[in-house]
């Protein structure tokens, strides 16, 4: 546990904070387009959501991948042992603060402080910003924002893309090809 924290804890912070950045950026995105009063302005919020949350997976998808590059190479050479499961641990280690609010959110939700519980469900949203258009999409007359449960399920894709780019990174598979540099003689 101790040697995952020490080679894998900077960048699960880095995790972190890229994800508090997307936030703000996608939170501020929904804000400006939901002043918007026009017919298309719901499907605008989902779109400029969306935008924001893929922005936010590839970002974050270079980090796990590097680490997965790098371990390979030191699996390779014998220096270190295969876990392909890293890049989920590294997806958990990223999403603590997540988990601990969603957790506590839950926990308040059936223990009876609803006023806790909503405003921990106000701080999970407020991380996890980039998801708040995709969030108010309404299921019958509720929006998906007003289940608690909800995040749990946005931090799944964060988890996932961790995992894959990881697998990726020590399979040395790239979703973007480089261009070849030509040399002239």
């Amino acid at each position: 546990m101790k040697k995952f924290f020490l080679d894998y804890g900077y960048s699960s912070v880095k995790m972190f904070v890229n994800q508090f950045a997307i936030a703000l950026f996608g939170f501020s995105l929904v804000i400006a387009v939901s002043g918007l009063e026009n017919e298309y302005s719901d499907w605008l919020i989902y779109v400029v959501s969306g935008f924001a949350v893929l922005f936010y997976l590839v970002l974050i998808y270079s980090i796990p991948w590097n680490h997965g590059a790098r371990d390979r190479i030191s699996v390779d050479y014998k220096k270190k042992d295969k876990n392909i499961l890293l890049g989920f641990y590294m997806g958990l280690a990223a999403n603590v603060p997540n988990i601990l609010v969603a957790a506590l959110a839950g926990i308040f939700h059936f223990t009876g402080p609803i006023g806790a519980a909503e405003g921990l469900r106000g701080i999970g949203i407020a991380l996890q910003g980039m998801y708040l258009g995709l969030l108010q999409f309404k299921i019958g007359e509720t929006s998906l924002n007003a289940y608690w449960w909800m995040l749990f399920v946005v931090m799944l894709p964060s988890i996932a893309i961790s995992t894959l780019a990881y697998i990726a990174g020590f399979n040395n598979v790239r979703v973007f090809k480089f261009k070849e540099h030509k040399k002239y003689y």
